[in-house]
């Protein structure tokens, strides 16, 4: 077996039309109670709350509203049953922590237009402003012509897949770590072939080159197997920009 693997991230994509952006936007965040880990909890409270006010740093987590995402993350995770190993967790890694704090950073966010948008004087334009601002590059005209085409109700809550760990893949076949809106595919394809009965080996080859040229270098019958996103706010990276890395080039192609 010869396997092209491209790049690592724990984001998955599948397709399938049946949900609206709007239930995106108003869905409440799924937290994995039994896989997320005591460093994964730090992680995000080091982007939620951080210890000191660097500009640099508020700057980068601010722009794309990466700061709101795990603030939201951590309210979802009050909101979930059986999570005190989570909270025990939050205590360990901030003992000052205030879920007012929390929620009061949270809705101030929320109301705040995000740095990167306010960049394109865009501010009016709504959540999906980077689908409606003017831009004459090629790239993002490809785009917004594949998506109003192939996804003109946006990306679905099925297609988006944000795996935290190994822990959490391994524990799809559980009852108590399954969300059925996300996971229905690779549940189902773990049960059907658990990872402990296969019996693959083969080679795994590293491309080194963009991905519009990578994917073309699959052997027959072969495929690839991981693929990356650059962040939870905008998948597609700085395509507008018309950017060149990988996120951009897989939105654009």
């Amino acid at each position: 077996m010869n396997i092209l693997l491209i790049s690592i991230s724990l984001i998955f994509l599948s397709f399938s039309p049946e949900f609206t952006q709007q239930e995106i936007i108003n869905s409440h965040m799924y937290v994995p109670i039994h896989s997320l880990r005591k460093s994964d909890i730090c992680s995000i409270i080091s982007i939620a709350l951080p210890l000191k006010n660097d500009k640099i740093w508020k700057i980068r987590v601010d722009s794309h509203h990466s700061r709101r995402t795990m603030l939201y993350f951590l309210l979802s995770i009050q909101s979930t049953s059986k999570n005190e190993h989570l909270l025990h967790f939050i205590n360990e890694c901030y003992p000052k922590f205030h879920w007012s704090i929390v929620e009061k950073n949270y809705l101030q966010l929320n109301n705040t237009v995000e740095l990167y948008q306010a960049q394109y004087h865009a501010e009016k334009l709504g959540k999906f402003w980077e689908l409606k601002i003017p831009n004459h590059s090629s790239g993002p005209l490809q785009s917004r012509e594949y998506i109003s085409r192939y996804r003109s109700n946006g990306f679905q809550a099925d297609e988006l897949k944000i795996y935290w760990n190994y822990n959490q893949i391994r524990s799809l076949i559980t009852c108590y770590d399954h969300n059925p809106i996300t996971d229905n595919d690779a549940r189902n394809a773990l049960l059907k072939s658990p990872v402990h009965q296969r019996k693959h080996s083969g080679i795994i080859r590293f491309v080194i080159s963009g991905i519009q040229d990578a994917v073309f270098k699959v052997p027959h019958g072969k495929q690839v197997i991981v693929l990356d996103f650059g962040d939870e706010r905008m998948p597609g990276g700085y395509y507008l920009e018309n950017a060149m890395t990988q996120e951009e080039v897989k939105i654009n192609i």
